[in-house]
């Protein structure tokens, strides 16, 4: 549902797809936590989205799907 909601928010099928492809080829062979993925989506995008991770990534609950 996160990685949806990023595409959401990307609103580009290429810019999106490039981003992930772009993630799996830095970390093909390693580690990476979330606080990396969070900030390379973010760099990628060019945009805080602090309120998608506090709601999606990080919530408690289900959040809203319009949230």
């Amino acid at each position: 549902m996160v990685i949806h909601k990023i595409r959401e928010v990307v609103d580009d099928d290429k810019r999106f797809f490039a981003l992930l492809a772009g993630w799996t080829k830095a970390h093909r062979h390693g580690n990476a936590s979330t606080a990396d993925f969070t900030a390379y989506v973010e760099k990628a995008t060019g945009k805080d989205l602090t309120e998608l991770w506090k709601n999606w990534l990080y919530g408690r609950s289900r959040p809203a799907a319009d949230g």
